[in-house]
């Protein structure tokens, strides 16, 4: 049921998401707090996504209609407003060297603000401070680490951090 969950919840099946990890957090209660530490914030982030009406919507493919003409505040802050999409999606230029799920940075909104550069750094770094959501896409290694644990998934926070990091061409 982990793996069903995980892989719902990154796929935006969120109705079959829900089902899987309330079934979860249901049948393992006594062990949910201790065995399973991501299973909340993601029913949370679930949760939020439906009071955004956003639940079980796919992401828009493209940018909008003029995207490139906005200015750089307005672009930055469109694409950080849709970090909680980053799915791990290979961009269609790059779907056959793609290795999987486990490299947010060939996300086409992360790339973005990478080529914006300088002028996206204030955005991530108050991204960093304040924002709570999650993306789509969960960390493998994780996974590849311990198969019995429920796999996290990268937070909005994570994806502005190492922007911050490539955009200033620095290791954490």
């Amino acid at each position: 049921a982990r793996y069903s969950a995980i892989q719902a919840y990154c796929a935006h099946a969120d109705a079959e998401a829900i089902h899987h990890f309330d079934r979860l957090a249901k049948t393992f209660a006594d062990l949910a707090k201790n065995s399973l530490p991501h299973l909340e914030p993601i029913l949370a982030d679930l949760k939020r996504r439906k009071a955004l009406g956003t639940f079980g919507k796919q992401p828009e493919k493209d940018w909008p209609s003029g995207f490139a003409a906005w200015d750089v505040k307005r672009r930055v802050d469109y694409i950080i407003n849709s970090l909680d999409q980053v799915d791990g999606t290979p961009p269609e230029s790059q779907r056959d060297s793609w290795n999987g799920r486990d490299d947010f940075t060939r996300d086409r909104r992360y790339q973005a603000l990478i080529e914006i550069g300088d002028a996206a750094i204030p955005a991530l770094i108050q991204t960093i401070e304040s924002d709570d959501r999650l993306t789509r896409f969960p960390d493998a290694h994780v996974a590849q680490r311990d198969p019995i644990e429920l796999c996290p998934i990268y937070s909005v926070r994570d994806v502005a951090e190492q922007a911050v990091w490539d955009i200033l061409r620095t290791d954490k």
